[in-house]
Formats: structure tokens, sequence, C-alpha cells
């Protein structure tokens, strides 16, 4: 009976060991597969690790390039918005040069047409005054003409007039002379008389046409 409870409890231990073998070898392989799991995670945890770093410098630059770029944008902004003030402003410029150019080439219109008026009108005028100068001109080259002429004729006058006062000189004496004669020749006196009448209304009448108005 001890021999067979011996064997029994023999094969018992001896099963349990190989039990606890096979599970102790099973125990090394799971140890040895989460060893190498352990360092494979190691491994992806550094690797993580890594990448985190890399990850964690690209955000520090994308940040800084985030920075930089909403600085720089805000700045753009501004930029933007002065240059669209400059655009107003030039818009505004643009509009009041337009106006004004416009205005300037109405006034320039309005003096040039002013000026063709007046230039009309001037020319207008030099005719009129040179057609008025001309006739002043003809006018008086007509009034010295009478004038020369009229002259002309006084001096005619006169040189008349004057040979014949000293006609009339020369044959007073010698009609004086006549009463002088004897009787006998108391005849010529009558026809002396005659010429002394003759002479004298002929006198009157040169005296008459002197005292008589001039024609222009």
């Amino acid at each position: 009976m001890l021999q067979e409870e011996c064997k029994v409890i023999r094969n018992n231990a001896r099963t349990t060991q190989s039990d606890l073998e096979y599970k102790c070898e099973k125990l090394v392989k799971e140890k040895a597969a989460l060893n190498d799991q352990l360092q494979e995670f190691q491994e992806a945890v550094n690797e993580l690790q890594v990448q985190s770093q890399c990850q964690l410098e690209d955000k520090r630059q994308l940040s800084a390039v985030l920075s930089e770029t909403q600085r720089n944008l805000s700045e753009a902004e501004r930029k933007n918005l002065i240059l669209e003030n400059e655009v107003q402003e030039l818009k505004k410029l643009r509009s009041e040069e337009n106006d004004e150019w416009e205005k300037f080439q109405n006034d320039l219109l309005t003096s040039v047409r002013v000026a063709n008026d007046f230039k009309t009108e001037a020319q207008q005028e030099l005719q009129r005054m040179i057609l008025e100068n001309k006739s002043y001109r003809d006018r008086e080259r007509q009034l010295k003409a009478e004038i020369d002429k009229l002259k002309g004729d006084d001096v005619k006058k006169e040189e008349s007039q004057s040979r014949s006062r000293l006609s009339d000189k020369e044959n007073i004496p010698k009609e004086m002379d006549l009463f002088k004669f004897p009787r006998k020749h108391r005849s010529t006196p009558r026809k002396s008389k005659e010429t002394i009448d003759t002479l004298s209304s002929s006198s009157k009448s040169d005296k008459s046409k002197e005292k008589k108005p001039r024609t222009p």
C-alpha cells in the first residue's frame, strides 16, 4: 500500500514537476516575449519621445512662423489699409483734377470763343477804321484840292484886281488930263466920263465879288 501510494505521489510529483517545468518554460518564453515587447515598446517610446521632441520643435517653429505670419499679416493689413486710404485719396484727387481739367477746358474754350469774338470784332473795327481812314484821306485830298483851287482862284482874283487897280490908276490921270484941253475938244470929256463910269462900275462889281462868301 505504501509503495503504491509512493508511486502515486511520485507520479503526481513528476506530473506536477512536468507541469511546473512546462509552465516555467512557458513563463520564460512569455517573459522573453514580454521583454521583447518591452524592448519594442521602449524603442517605440523613445521614438515617440524623439518624434515628440521633433514635433515640439516643429510646433515651436510653427508657432514662431505663425507669430511671424500673424505679425506680417497685421503689417500687411495695416499697409493694405494705408494703401486703401491712399487709393481713396488718389481717387478723390483724380476726381478733383478731372473736375478742374474739365473746368479748365471749359474756361479755355470760353476764352478761345471770347478771343475769337474779340479778334473778329477787332478785325471788323480795324476794317472799319481802315475804310474810315481811307475816306478821311480821300476827303482830305479833296479838301486840299478845293483849298488849292480856292487859293488859285484867290491868287487870280488878287492878280486881276491888282491889274485892274493899276489900270484904273493909269487911266484916271489920263482922263483928268482931258479936262485941260481947249474948248474945241469939249466933245472928248463925255467919252472920258463914260469911261470913268464904266471903270467905276467894274470896280464895284469886283468888290461885290470879293464880299461874296466862298463855297467849300
